[in-house]
């Protein structure tokens, strides 16, 4: 990951990858639920049926593990997952809020937008995350949407050679 300097450098980008199973035996558990997902992304999960929930509850966790990576942290390294809530725009992009630990560490590192993309594939799911400062030159916008691609392409390069599948399409991402 590049280190940034406030309103200087190329936007933070993180990227996570997981197959959906990987969190079955862990989701049904209530301390890992309130461990890894915010109030908000708890409730989200229970209106939804099983199927549907385990898919939802993936990938938030891979948008949650893309956007600490963003951040220059691991998970459970000094920012507790549930304070990076992922939720939804009016017209149902993901939407990052920052809050305690999370929040302050955007805020160390000169962030102040996070924007993030997940997509599913059968049984994979996927995350891109892009932090930046509106302090950045204006061209920065250009740069992240080109940053995001070139790690979706890395990532599904990967993923081919490895026999996981491929996605063929990208979603656009929201910035705000």
């Amino acid at each position: 990951m590049s280190q940034a300097t406030r309103g200087t450098g190329p936007p933070f980008v993180g990227v996570d990858l997981l197959r959906i199973g990987e969190l079955d035996r862990l989701a049904r558990r209530g301390w890992f639920r309130h461990l890894l997902y915010s109030a908000p992304e708890r409730r989200e999960a229970e209106t939804l049926a099983p199927s549907r929930r385990r898919e939802f509850l993936a990938g938030r966790f891979a948008a949650k593990e893309a956007v600490l990576k963003a951040l220059g942290v691991g998970l459970l390294a000094g920012v507790p997952a549930w304070q990076v809530d992922i939720g939804r725009t009016e017209d149902g992009a993901p939407r990052v809020r920052l809050t305690g630990a999370a929040e302050r560490r955007a805020a160390d590192i000169g962030l102040d937008r996070i924007a993030v993309s997940i997509s599913h594939k059968e049984d994979l799911v996927i995350a891109v995350a892009v932090g930046w400062s509106a302090a950045m030159p204006e061209r920065a916008d250009t740069a992240t949407q080109r940053e995001v691609e070139q790690a979706f392409d890395a990532v599904f390069a990967q993923t081919t050679r490895a026999g996981g599948g491929v996605l063929t399409t990208r979603r656009a991402f929201s910035a705000d």
